[in-house]
């Protein structure tokens, strides 16, 4: 399940990136209007399990097929924003921190049982945990 820990980095990424964006792309304000700042905080956080069962070793199967297996993970993402704007206008500055790490570990067996022989090939085995990432911008 790699991809689903490296599709929530991505996506958290991608709104922090946006915040920057936006938040830079603002106009300049006149004197004597009032400076508005911001600080915004935004986490998220999860877990699952899995649970494909243990059919392949129930005895007197003759013909089948399926998987077996269990897996888990977590994960956990947090954005920081500040920002600066002047009169009632958009953003003037900002500035982003996004820090975040997923954690997935699984057995999944694919097997097949034709006339009493048990065949597996092992699709996941063991733990998968990329590094925290941490992205300043």
């Amino acid at each position: 399940m790699k991809t689903r820990g490296a599709l929530l980095l991505t996506a958290a990424t991608t709104l922090a990136a946006s915040i920057v964006a936006a938040s830079a792309a603002g106009a300049a304000g006149g004197p004597g209007q009032d400076t508005h700042y911001f600080l915004m905080t935004a986490t998220s956080s999860g877990e699952y399990t899995a649970d494909y069962g243990d059919e392949r070793l129930e005895p007197g199967q003759n013909t089948s097929f399926g998987v077996d297996g269990y897996e888990t993970g977590s994960w956990s993402w947090r954005i920081r924003a500040v920002g600066r704007s002047v009169g009632n206008g958009p953003l003037r500055s900002a500035a982003a921190e996004f820090r975040g790490i997923a954690y997935h570990s699984a057995e999944i067996i694919s097997y097949t049982i034709q006339m009493g022989e048990l065949d597996e090939d092992k699709l996941c085995d063991g733990e998968d945990a990329p590094p925290s990432v941490s992205r300043l911008s």
